[in-house]
């Protein structure tokens, strides 16, 4: 146990739960090309167009952006997602289920890892997850800390 210069304790678990995030978010800033990649490269192939429904809602024509594929219909939908895990494989990207995006599943890594982090220097902070995520600009406070 090492003391901060106000003598408060930094145990080991808070030490450990730091490392785990900063290494959290190196494999998640590893993936993220990889994938928004291979994703970019089957919207360009594919150059699908929004489902009926989304369209008369209003919605642009064209999905050009992967944040925007729950707007697809259900068969194009389907051949993105499996040709977004043929390209996993070719960039050798293991997930624990075929249908599992890397990204995804780094990005909620990450999120548990940040929010151990923040329930284990509760004793230094006197800040919960729960405390920072109900204040006023509760998320962008929550991503700050």
């Amino acid at each position: 146990m090492t003391m901060t210069k106000q003598n408060i304790p930094i145990t080991l678990d808070m030490k450990v739960a730091a490392k785990n995030v900063f290494m959290a978010m190196a494999f998640t800033q590893t993936i993220r090309p990889i994938v928004e990649g291979y994703q970019q490269k089957i919207l360009n192939e594919m150059k699908p167009i929004v489902s009926a429904k989304f369209f008369k809602m209003g919605f642009d024509k064209k999905i050009t952006n992967s944040n925007d594929t729950y707007l697809m219909n259900e068969s194009d939908f389907q051949t993105y997602l499996k040709r977004c895990n043929e390209e996993r494989i070719k960039a050798k990207l293991h997930v624990d289920n075929e249908e599992y995006c890397p990204l995804l599943v780094a990005e909620e890594l990450q999120r548990k890892a940040e929010r151990l982090f923040i329930e284990t220097m509760e004793p230094i902070t006197h800040l919960t997850a729960e405390k920072v995520l109900c204040s006023k600009d509760g998320l962008a406070n929550y991503k700050k800390l």
